[in-house]
């Protein structure tokens, strides 16, 4: 039972993360058909949030955006991550130590942590170095979006700032 109940919440995660916008680059590896569905899911959790913060036609114009630009910089490093936890989790049922194949998607900080990671003769200068470049990439990334998230706060009113705060969406 606790194991369906981390694979739902990994599930949850994984499309409440990367199911709010279609990078072009991901379509052509979807199902047929999915690309278009994808859109509007994405569409309708825009237009829900909108609802939810009562914004005008006029202020969507300005919020739509600046929340887009905070969505995607929230997935980038969400994305990264929980490709390389899939692969991981998903290896656990298969046996002990399962080579992860890392994909082109991943940023390159990411792929070489993971090699790095499971070359077992790496010796702990080649694992810092990797882990330290991981570390640069994940405090840009988080620098961004914090950016981001300022710029979209300028435009909000307090009571729409408190609803994305709410929603995860806002610090």
């Amino acid at each position: 039972m606790r194991r369906w109940k981390r694979w739902l919440a990994v599930l949850t995660a994984a499309v409440m993360l990367g199911g709010v916008g279609v990078q072009a680059q991901r379509a052509p590896r979807m199902r047929p058909g999915m690309a278009p569905r994808m859109e509007q899911f994405r569409q309708r959790m825009m237009e829900r949030l909108r609802e939810r913060l009562g914004a005008t036609e006029e202020e969507w114009k300005v919020i739509s955006p600046l929340l887009q630009d905070v969505l995607e910089k929230q997935r980038t490093v969400d994305r990264a991550l929980m490709a390389v936890r899939m692969r991981m989790f998903m290896g656990e049922r298969r046996g002990p130590a399962p080579q992860m194949r890392t994909p082109p998607s991943l940023p390159q900080e990411v792929q070489g942590l993971v090699r790095v990671l499971q070359n077992k003769n790496a010796s702990p200068k080649e694992i810092k170095a990797r882990l330290d470049a991981f570390r640069k990439w994940r405090a840009e990334q988080e620098k961004a979006l914090k950016q981001a998230r300022e710029k979209l706060r300028q435009v909000l009113t307090v009571r729409q700032e408190a609803q994305l705060v709410l929603l995860g969406i806002l610090d």
